[in-house]
């Protein structure tokens, strides 16, 4: 039996499933992803939040490379931008996840989305907190925003390695029927 919570977010996803929405979202996608791809083109270097790892040394020089005005553009994409992707991919996931998963024991792995989104935001708020305090920047705070920028990329990456295994899964569902 489902509880509430898990109802709504069934009935959100169903939604989400829809070709409308999925082409939506898939769009808002690879709009937000020009958008990115120009404030990267701008600043002549990759956003913090692609950074594999950083250390304050690393650190200082990109912030050193973007220059007051890269490090204001780079804020102004991460509030604005970058706070609301995790809405865009979030649905698009969601919707996608949904698609592959229904009728199967694998439906709860739907509740990874929000997790992804989750750490995004922690993410982003961290990033901002780099960008608007630089210089005056601590090793903690230089430390919790390297692990939770490579916890994100982690986290998406396992997103995406289930949504293969999930579509393989379909895929040799329906060539060997049902009992596969």
């Amino acid at each position: 039996m489902q509880s509430s919570i898990e109802r709504k977010v069934t009935d959100l996803a169903e939604k989400l499933a829809m070709r409308s929405y999925l082409l939506a979202f898939g769009l808002g996608v690879v709009f937000a992803m020009l958008g990115f791809q120009y404030l990267q083109t701008r600043l002549g270097a990759p956003m913090l939040d692609v950074m594999s790892a950083y250390d304050r040394e690393g650190l200082v020089e990109r912030l050193l490379l973007f220059g007051e005005t890269g490090r204001a553009m780079h804020a102004r994409f991460t509030l604005f931008l970058d706070m609301v992707f995790p809405f865009i991919y979030g649905g698009f996931l969601a919707g996608l996840v949904h698609l592959l998963t229904r009728g199967t024991r694998f439906q709860k792995s739907l509740f990874a989305v929000p997790v992804v989104m989750l750490i995004d935001w922690v993410e982003n708020a961290q990033i901002l907190a780099l960008l608007w305090g630089f210089p005056d920047l601590s090793d903690g705070q230089i430390a919790a925003a390297s692990a939770t920028t490579q916890a994100k990329t982690l986290a998406l990456q396992l997103v995406f390695l289930g949504l293969a295994g999930l579509l393989m899964w379909q895929v040799l569902r329906r060539v060997t029927g049902p009992k596969a």
